[in-house]
């Protein structure tokens, strides 16, 4: 929300009973600090204005009858009934906004033809920004996205990017590529197999470009250049040994590789058990070894949301950066998606039930909570997870959300294990959740927050019951989704993990240009603890995390996580107070126990034969980084870190940060890349 809107004022004077000009006049007599109140307003979501009101009338009817019902379903059911009173409630769709509408027919033929000069000027770079945003703002429904797609696919095909020419001309005869035109695509197609070794895909796509020219405009004579030009590609194709990694215009061999998965949590390294005691609660412990740079947890979240700030550059199905391959989302006209396979796969994520948001309903839901606090951020987590699932599933299963385990997951049957639906979901359910630490403010807006989820959720035809109901309360099944969705959130907002993406190219000696591409709920990640110095790094490719040990990690030591709050760049006593504020505990790690210092006086000094048998790892690092090779400088950025260790030097020292940000980066740049450039074939 960018201002404050006719109707969020008239809702706010509804509160207050004024008037438009008495409603001003309060603001400049008894709040002068907000003269500029439309801007205090713009990190609201338009949900925080409705739940003022939705609350009001609950405190109308009276708190305390509220805080003497003795469960969770009894309190819903008592707000659900004071609000069915209230005609925003009762016309609860109304209370969403509008769809976005982000095309614009004009500005993206005004991209193509500006693509199309830059293509001419041989400007490809320029050229592929303007077809981007051609096709980002073309109508579905017109000739301005195929055509665009396809003119994207040239230039594709003039930087030997063939696996995303490929993408391109698929995605153009997807979306209604005009007939009489097709056979370019075609004889593109070919040529790209040609150049990545596919010879009887190359035929194929050539023999369906001679069958179209009889659908062209082009004159005969024309027809016999482009059938010769093809005769003469076949007789010298050749089979060529194409390395087969590219896949929907992505270096595939980008991924990071678990090795050896734990018997029970298969994301997680068989090298790592996840242990319990009262002290420490649920934490993730090395059995053996560990050397820097081996993958930990490799993991997709069990239910994530998108930051709606980045949904113009980032994909909607699966979080990554979007560039070459650049498609509209059938989600909402306003996101984007990366590929053509996350494209089909938006299509299918309604059948599929996907725990994000998945139709235009959902992004309207997105838009009503969105710009808000961290708090409804959770909320859609949890929504999310329970609506792709039916309801039956919950209703049949109900003896897994009846008591809390604190150490669920740990000491289980040897042939237990963390995956499939009922265990996720059981996890879930096992949470902590500090419900005993909220306020009875808190309380209330988390209350009155789930009675309006349900009350979505049966304009959704979610439930099997609620039609039948004819008395004033919630139905069995409404008041049980009730109380998953009230614990879900309780849950989710201890146990979420910020989900983020390169935002530039990385550089090295650089800080990482990240920004958030969403949050997410990882099933296995979030039995790992936080520690002010973590021995590990946390990367995003996509919505798949990536843990990743930064030094060498001894059997028994616990592996940790950083939360965001790392004793490098805050000092103790504010970390604290974060960590208490925001997580509720107390952080004993090693650097608040000891003080450990901030980045500028940590320990530096090295003597002349621990620099000596340290080696060039470090300047032979910066070479193969900025040559582009990650993989190389990464593997220098572990022996440099192996050797800090065999040399008995112990954290904290700046030179132990310097290598696991070195290999940190390395990383990044490597999924960077996978997103932004596609190898070039010679």
């Amino acid at each position: 929300m960018a201002f404050l809107s006719d109707e969020m004022k008239a809702q706010l004077m509804k509160v207050v009973g004024c008037n438009a000009q008495e409603f001003d006049t309060l603001l400049t007599q008894h709040a002068p600090q907000l003269e500029q109140y439309q801007n205090n307003l713009v990190k609201s979501s338009p949900f925080d204005l409705h739940l003022v009101l939705f609350r009001n009338l609950v405190e109308e009817e009276g708190l305390d009858k509220l805080k003497n019902l003795n469960c969770v379903e009894d309190q819903l059911n008592f707000i659900h009934k004071v609000l069915s009173k209230d005609i925003d409630y009762q016309n609860i769709l109304k209370i969403l906004p509008e769809e976005k509408k982000c095309k614009n027919g004009a500005e993206s033929k005004k991209n193509k033809d500006l693509g199309n000069s830059a293509f001419q000027k041989k400007n490809f770079a320029d050229a592929m920004r303007y077809y981007n945003e051609a096709i980002r703002l073309a109508e579905t429904n017109t000739n301005d996205l195929p055509l665009s797609l396809g003119n994207r696919s040239v230039v594709l095909f003039n930087k030997k990017q063939f696996a995303s020419c490929l993408q391109d001309c698929k995605s153009a005869l997807m979306f209604g590529y005009p007939q009489e035109l097709q056979y370019k695509l075609y004889e593109r197609m070919g040529r790209c197999h040609v150049s990545l070794g596919k010879t009887t895909e190359a035929k194929e796509a050539f023999q369906k470009c001679v069958q179209l020219l009889d659908d062209s405009k082009l004159a005969d004579d024309k027809k016999a250049v482009i059938i010769k030009d093809i005769n003469t590609i076949q007789e010298n194709m050749n089979e060529k040994d194409i390395c087969d990694v590219l896949e929907n215009g992505h270096d595939c061999s980008n991924k990071l590789i678990l090795t050896s998965s734990n018997k029970q949590f298969c994301n997680l390294s068989r090298s790592v058990d996840i242990v319990y005691n009262n002290q420490a609660g649920r934490f993730a412990q090395a059995n053996k070894v560990i050397q820097p740079g081996e993958v930990i947890l490799a993991e997709t979240p069990v239910t994530w949301s998108m930051n709606a700030s980045v949904a113009d550059k980032t994909c909607s199905r699966c979080l990554k950066m979007v560039k070459n391959g650049l498609l509209p989302s059938p989600i909402s006209e306003c996101n984007v998606v990366c590929s053509l396979e996350c494209y089909n796969n938006s299509v299918d994520s309604g059948k599929e039930n996907i725990p994000t948001a998945t139709t235009p309903f959902d992004s309207r839901l997105e838009d009503l909570f969105s710009l808000s606090n961290d708090d409804q951020a959770t909320t859609l987590l949890a929504l999310w997870s329970l609506k792709s699932k039916p309801v039956s599933f919950f209703t049949s299963h109900k003896e897994l959300f009846e008591n809390v385990a604190a150490d669920f997951g740990v000491n289980q049957d040897e042939n237990w294990k963390l995956e499939g639906d009922v265990e996720m979901y059981k996890s879930l359910y096992n949470l902590v959740t500090h419900m005993d630490e909220q306020s009875w403010d808190e309380k209330v807006n988390l209350l009155i927050i789930t009675v309006i989820l349900l009350r979505f959720l049966r304009e959704m035809k979610y439930f099997t019951d609620s039609s039948k109901n004819t008395s004033d309360d919630l139905s069995s099944e409404e008041q049980f989704i009730g109380r998953l969705l009230h614990k879900f959130q309780c849950g989710m907002k201890y146990n979420q993990h910020g989900i983020y993406q390169t935002e530039k190219s990385v550089e090295v000696g650089k800080k990482l240009p990240l920004v958030s591409s969403g949050i997410g709920v990882y099933p296995t990640l979030l039995f790992f603890n936080h520690s002010c110095s973590p021995n590990t790094l946390r990367i995003n490719d996509g919505n798949m995390v990536y843990v990743i040990a930064k030094e060498v990690i001894k059997p028994g030591e616990e592996v940790s996580d950083c939360y965001g709050i790392h004793h490098l760049s805050i000092p103790r006593k504010e970390r604290q107070e974060k960590l208490s504020r925001g997580f509720k505990f107390k952080c004993c790690c090693k650097a608040c126990t000891e003080n450990w210092p901030m980045f500028p006086e940590l320990e530096a000094s090295l003597t002349q034969e621990q620099m000596g048998r340290l080696g060039n790892n470090l300047s032979m690092y910066q070479k193969e980084f900025k040559s582009g090779h990650f993989d190389k400088a990464f593997e220098l950025c572990q022996k440099y870190l192996t050797k800090l260790d065999e040399l008995k030097i112990s954290t904290p020292h700046r030179n132990y940060e310097i290598g696991s940000l070195a290999m940190s980066g390395c990383v990044w740049a490597k999924f960077d890349t996978n997103g932004r450039i596609e190898p070039s074939v010679a």
